[in-house]
């Protein structure tokens, strides 16, 4: 990034000038800043002022420090290397995440690649129900938004793929308990299905949200630095990208129908299948 300054060229004052005006730009911490052409001064000397990159420069060489710290983990008995050679650089280790105050485990974060993936919900608007995707993001530590009509996950690969089973199989979830509760004499008998069906999804979801705010990780060191990374990822791949924040909707229940849904919520089993996420889910359109 380079500053674009006209001036005539000449007088000294001018330079000094300049010189101060760079040094207060560089001390503000301001990186975006030009000064706005003059007509007066066409055909007068450009000079061109560089701006200061003593913080690209101190993360360049942290990041050579992480990569470095890697190496020397890998040096190990199993990997080839002799009792003296492995103890050697599990010494320099230590020594290096002493001098940089850094941790292993965020050593080793710094490397993991971040993906996104998005899940389709065949709707033309954002669901009423649609915080339980932004509690799904801070359960599996990913960035979570809304992007019409589409739920999009951002972060580690095996957080992003727990995001995206979890979010599966909640929609399904919802599918196959809607049905079921269709089913039952209170929504037969009333004319009002619709805001029954609503009422017991609202309830459903709320059910939900409360069981994974529950089992959300509470810890700060490592969840902190991954939040970090994260947000310095994805500021990276999307750097255009602004978001605002999804209001909630308030929504008026039928108490039955929405109790019926928080016992239904009960019956749903979160956990993940040993053998890893199915690949036959499917969401069948809209829930309503």
């Amino acid at each position: 990034m380079v500053f674009t300054a006209s001036v005539r060229v000449g007088p000294p004052f001018a330079f000094a000038l300049i010189r101060a005006w760079v040094c207060s730009t560089a001390l503000s911490g301001s990186s975006a800043i030009s000064m706005p052409p003059d007509p007066r001064n066409a055909g007068r000397a450009v000079l061109l002022l560089p701006t200061p990159r003593r913080h690209s420069n101190v993360t360049t060489e942290l990041d050579k420090v992480k990569s470095k710290i890697r190496a020397l983990t890998m040096k190990t008995i199993a990997n080839g290397c002799t009792e003296e050679e492995a103890l050697a650089a599990m010494e320099k280790v230590g020594e290096l995440l002493e001098i940089y105050n850094l941790e292993l485990s965020e050593v080793h974060l710094s490397a993991e690649p971040c993906i996104k993936a998005s899940i389709n919900l065949c709707r033309r608007t954002n669901p009423y129900w649609a915080y339980i995707f932004n509690t799904i993001g801070v359960f599996t530590q990913t960035k979570a938004w809304m992007s019409k009509p589409n739920v999009c996950f951002y972060g580690l690969e095996p957080d992003v793929q727990l995001a995206v089973y979890l979010s599966k199989l909640i929609l399904t979830a919802m599918e196959a308990e809607s049905r079921r509760f269709k089913q039952t004499h209170t929504y037969r008998r009333s004319l009002r299905r619709r805001h029954l069906t609503r009422s017991f999804q609202v309830g459903l979801v709320r059910r939900l949200n409360d069981r994974l705010e529950a089992l959300r990780p509470r810890g700060k060191g490592l969840v902190l630095v991954k939040t970090h990374h994260i947000e310095k990822e994805f500021a990276k791949a999307h750097p255009n990208t602004r978001f605002r924040p999804l209001r909630r909707q308030a929504a008026r229940v039928n108490t039955d129908a929405y109790e019926a849904g928080k016992a239904a919520g009960d019956n749903i089993n979160l956990n993940r299948p040993l053998s890893g996420p199915s690949t036959t889910t499917t969401i069948t359109g809209y829930l309503q």
